[in-house]
């Protein structure tokens, strides 16, 4: 008896504890943004994103804490107003691979995409599947 309990209030701590689990800061679409701005965020979120969509200019700084879905849609472009700093932050948020690309880049570029898949293999964390 104390047993089955015992087990009842395990089991109803175990759905408690889960459901006030942080869930996932998932990214479908965002457009980006102020490029100090979005650094803040991320240095204060509490759970990292997990790009699923269609991720934009400052938002892939998200690469440096979170993880990419194979199929998400990364949209990369140099800052406004191109300077040195603002390129080294940018990398600064981005795996070693992709970070000397983008470093490497040419003034004028135009915006760059790329597949989840591409940065996967350019080191960039990959989402684990979802159950």
């Amino acid at each position: 008896m104390i047993a089955a309990l015992l087990l009842t209030i395990i089991g109803l701590l175990g759905g408690i504890l889960w459901a006030l689990w942080p869930s996932a800061y998932v990214i479908d679409y965002d457009r980006g943004g102020r490029i100090g701005a979005r650094a803040a965020l991320i240095r204060a979120e509490v759970e990292p994103a997990e790009i699923q969509g269609r991720c934009m200019s400052a938002c892939t700084m998200h690469l440096a804490t979170g993880c990419v879905h194979s199929g998400a849609r990364l949209i990369f472009h140099l800052p406004t107003p191109d300077t040195q700093h603002w390129r080294e932050v940018l990398a600064g948020h981005y795996p070693p691979a992709i970070a000397a690309w983008f470093l490497s880049l040419p003034l004028g570029m135009v915006p760059m995409e790329m597949t989840g898949a591409e940065v996967i293999r350019l080191g960039a964390r990959e989402c684990p599947l979802s159950p």
